[in-house]
């Protein structure tokens, strides 16, 4: 903190009243009591910042998890909808061939 007895000393040897020099440094250190942190004010920001990080980390984690299992699933289903489309196509592919056939023989 500051040295109040040595800036009010300062201020009288300025030219302040020594009641105007007592008031301009109980104003200022008013005002550091009130706009100022502390260091236990910063330890406190601290902790919370660091729980919320270690929320958000957890978060994070059970996200990464759902979001891998939605992929996962998601590439069953394509692989599933490549078979039903393979297999779809083979039954075009086998009656186009049956008509080529029968048209072939007809000509």
């Amino acid at each position: 903190m500051i040295n109040a007895m040595r800036y009010t000393k300062d201020l009288i040897k300025s030219g302040f009243t020594a009641e105007q020099a007592n008031t301009a440094i109980k104003v200022l250190l008013e005002i550091m009591d009130n706009k100022f942190s502390t260091k236990s004010d910063i330890d406190l920001v601290r902790k919370d910042i660091k729980f919320e990080v270690t929320q958000l980390r957890s978060e994070m984690k059970e996200l990464k998890s759902e979001m891998k299992s939605d992929i996962q699933r998601l590439d069953q289903k394509i692989d599933h909808m490549g078979d039903k489309l393979t297999i779809r196509l083979s039954g075009v592919m086998v009656v186009l061939f049956s008509i080529f056939g029968v048209l072939t023989k007809m000509i």
